[in-house]
């Protein structure tokens, strides 16, 4: 329904920004699809705040997003954060689209 409704009234030519969790090198990810599963595949929920976060490996945000829009860029990033007194490595996707 997202991407339906951002293609719906993105106007021709118009730019697209995601930044996506990715599953690729992220062990955090991995331990978390693991041991908190979420509903749907690709999901987990985060312990102590109850919050459902989707990972995506690179070819399946490819497959998807690029049967909707034109992905003019995907860049890698790997950023560290931390939760709960703990530091984690977490790997994302910045795309740039347009419709």
């Amino acid at each position: 329904v997202y991407i339906e409704e951002v293609r719906r009234i993105l106007k021709s030519g118009g730019f697209f920004f995601v930044r996506a969790l990715l599953l690729d090198c992220d062990k955090n990810a991995k331990t978390l699809l693991k041991e908190f599963p979420g509903k749907e595949q690709g999901t987990y929920i985060l312990p102590k705040i109850n919050l459902q976060e989707k990972v995506f490996k690179r070819e399946e945000f490819e497959n998807l997003y690029g049967e909707y829009f034109k992905i003019i860029k995907i860049i890698p990033e790997t950023h560290y954060t931390k939760f709960d007194g703990q530091t984690y490595k977490r790997n994302f996707l910045i795309a740039y689209m347009t419709k």
